[in-house]
């Protein structure tokens, strides 16, 4: 079908080309005739792409798009490769819809889940679950909200690594009965965040719209009421370079409430909107700094901050038992003679010992000391199950029940 309309429009613009030379028509008249015979030979010989489920699904889903998009699609992608079917283009084509057809377009009914957030949070100090619990019920009603208040607050949590911010963030998001979307700008530049056209020779779609696009496949259902982290955030203002000044001006306005938190994607050619939730992530007290700076105000005025000042010693030892018992299991799925795997009493007191002297107020140098004790021990003999008799090392010093045993066998 594309070689007969290519040969069809071929030519209707020869015939054009003939009669310009013979003196029939002029070039102004040329030019427009070419341009129609070219769209009445697209409507007549539409184009047949080597996977035809990515025409169905865009005809399924094109009128949820914005009509900057469906132009950029069906006027430019589409309409070139059909005129020119090349491989290049083809494959400019596919991943454009690929891309598209992920788009979240779609919202799913959200509540509040007290059990999920009560479980997840356990470990945590009081005050800090008391906010984390008062943000995430305020986030669902802001959401109910018609028309929603001018101003939303984005959600900053920060602290020392290892202190839970991450791990806080996907456990709000599972308390509101939907998922996180992850991004981080670390070293990013604009272009790697909005993405490079997808006639570009080396086309991206950008960091948040692989984030908002995420899905196992294309018929995935992509839901736009997600929880988006950005992590590590302050690193765009810690860091003293332009590429990271000129990162931070433009998640400025991104992230802007007024601006409704929405971001020009190169790759689609479209405006799409960022999810309601944001989360931030960071080691560094924003407000603290504005303090000093005031070119860090503006920032300052957009979020609600909330400080992980790390964990307690009885916290610790409760989030060790946990990790220690998700370790022994993995361990015990290596095989029949590690299947009663179990540290002993000596690797637990030493757990204990290490816990009670840790400085760290998160949980990463603890973390990597039970880490390090597990794999030290990968090599060690299997540890007996629980009801079985110790083998003898030293018979002659035995009241008797053991050597009987030893000289039946």
């Amino acid at each position: 079908m594309v070689g007969g309309g290519a040969r069809a429009i071929k030519r209707l613009n020869n015939s054009a080309a003939v009669a310009m030379f013979l003196g029939q028509t002029t070039p102004l008249i040329y030019g427009v005739t070419a341009i129609l015979l070219s769209h009445i030979a697209y409507t007549l010989f539409p184009p047949s792409l080597q996977e035809l489920l990515f025409i169905h699904q865009y005809g399924s889903k094109k009128l949820l798009f914005d009509k900057s998009m469906q132009q950029h699609i069906e006027n430019e992608l589409f309409y070139n490769y059909w005129r020119t079917p090349t491989q290049d283009k083809l494959y400019q084509l596919e991943r454009v819809l690929d891309v598209a057809l992920r788009l979240p377009l779609y919202k799913k009914d959200l509540a509040y889940n007290e059990e999920s957030f009560s479980k997840s949070f356990k470990n945590y100090p009081s005050d800090i679950i008391e906010q984390l619990r008062k943000v995430t019920k305020a986030e669902l009603a802001f959401r109910k909200m018609e028309p929603a208040p001018d101003q939303h607050y984005i959600i900053y949590l920060h602290g020392e690594p290892g202190t839970g911010k991450t791990h806080a963030a996907k456990k709000i998001a599972e308390a509101m009965g939907t998922e996180l979307v992850t991004v981080i700008l670390d070293g990013a530049s604009i272009k790697d965040i909005t993405g490079t056209p997808a006639t570009d020779a080396d086309p991206k779609p950008g960091k948040l719209l692989e984030a908002i696009t995420n899905t196992p496949s294309r018929d995935t259902i992509n839901f736009s009421n997600k929880v988006l982290l950005i992590d590590e955030f302050d690193r765009l203002i810690t860091a003293d370079d332009d590429n990271s000044r000129s990162v931070l001006s433009y998640m400025l306005k991104v992230l802007d409430s007024s601006s409704h938190q929405t971001f020009e994607s190169k790759f689609l050619k479209s405006k799409l909107p960022l999810p309601d939730t944001i989360v931030l992530t960071g080691n560094s007290d924003i407000e603290a700094l504005s303090a000093k700076s005031p070119r860090f105000k503006a920032l300052a005025s957009r979020i609600e901050s909330i400080h992980f000042p790390g964990f307690d010693q009885q916290a610790k030892s409760a989030i060790a038992e946990t990790l220690i018992s998700k370790l022994e299991t993995s361990y015990q799925s290596m095989g029949e003679e590690h299947k009663n795997f179990r540290i002993t009493s000596v690797e637990k007191d030493m757990i204990a010992t290490f816990i009670a002297h840790d400085q760290d107020p998160g949980l990463r140098s603890m973390q990597k000391y039970i880490y390090t004790l597990f794999k030290n021990m990968i090599d060690a003999p299997p540890t007996p199950p629980e009801d079985s008799e110790p083998e003898c090392t030293a018979p002659h010093q035995c009241s008797g029940e053991c050597q009987t045993q030893t000289q039946a066998l």
